[in-house]
C-alpha cells in the first residue's frame, strides 16, 4: 500500500506498488475505540480515505486530512484459513450433499472441464491435496492439477484440469467457514471457487468468482476412500 510518488498532501492517490521500504508504504494503526481503525501514513500524517466517502465499487481510494470521519475508518476481519493434511479429499458442494467437485469424464488432459456431479466415488471425484506455503494444489494422476485457465483475474473464468506448472494459477488458499465448510479462493485473482450460477445439474461448470458467502462458494472436504 504506497502513496502516489511520495506525494504529502490532501487527494493524492493511494496505489498497490512493489516493496520499497519508503515512509510512503509505512502506516500506523489508530484504534478509535468503536471497533474500527484508521490507518495513518507515517509520510505526511494524512489518513487513508474513501474519497468522498462514496461506498461504489470502483470509488478511488486516497490519503486525506485527518478529520475522524467515517470513511477515515475501517473495520479488521481476520480471515481464516484452514490447515488441512495433506492426502486425498472429495469435495461436496454446499448447495447439494449428493453433488461433488468432479473431473469431466475423468479426462486426464489439458483443459478438462471441472464441474458438479453425482456423487460417484470414482477417481474423477478424488483430489490429493498438497499443501504449498499455505497454499495447496489440488492434484489429480501423476502430472496434472486444478487450475484457473490463463491465469484469468475476471470473473466468470474457467475452473481446468492442467499440467502442474508450479504458478500461482494453480495454488489455492483454504478458508474455514463458520458452518464447517470451506471456499478456496485462487492465490493468482483472489476470486473464489464458484457453483456456476448456483446450479446443481449434473454437467455444470465451476469456475472463479467474487467472493459472496454463498453456498455456491462452499464445500465439505472429506477424506476420500
Amino acid at each position: 500500500l504506497d502513496v502516489d510518488s511520495g506525494r504529502a498532501g490532501d487527494f493524492t492517490n493511494v496505489r498497490q506498488y512493489t516493496d520499497n521500504g519508503t515512509a510512503a508504504q509505512e502506516w500506523s494503526i489508530r484504534d478509535n475505540g468503536d471497533g474500527s481503525f484508521t490507518l495513518v501514513s507515517r509520510l505526511s500524517g494524512f489518513a487513508l480515505d474513501v474519497d468522498g466517502g462514496w461506498t461504489a465499487d470502483g470509488t478511488n481510494v486516497q490519503i486525506y486530512t485527518d478529520n475522524g470521519k467515517e470513511n477515515q475508518k475501517f473495520m479488521a476481519e481476520k480471515v481464516g484459513t484452514a490447515p488441512i493434511t495433506p492426502g486425498w479429499y472429495t469435495l461436496t458442494s454446499a448447495l447439494d450433499s449428493s453433488k461433488c467437485l468432479d473431473l469431466a469424464a475423468d479426462a486426464l488432459n489439458d483443459g478438462t472441464r471441472i464441474q458438479l456431479y453425482d456423487r460417484n466415488g470414482t477417481a474423477a471425484q478424488k483430489f490429493y491435496l498438497a499443501c504449498m506455503d499455505g497454499t495447496y494444489r489440488l492434484m489429480m494422476g501423476d502430472s496434472y492439477a486444478v487450475d484457473v485457465r490463463a491465469a484469468g483475474r475476471t470473473d466468470g473464468t474457467a475452473v481446468q484440469l492442467y499440467t502442474r506448472n508450479h504458478t500461482d494459477a494453480q495454488r489455492w488458499i483454504i478458508e474455514s467457514n463458520s458452518d464447517g465448510t470451506v471456499s478456496l479462493r485462487s492465490a493468482c485473482s483472489g476470486l473464489y471457487m464458484d457453483v456456476q450460477w448456483a446450479k446443481t445439474e449434473n454437467g455444470t461448470p465451476v469456475q472463479c468468482w467474487t467472493g459472496n458467502g454463498t453456498a455456491a462458494q462452499k464445500w465439505q472436504l472429506t477424506a476420500a476412500e
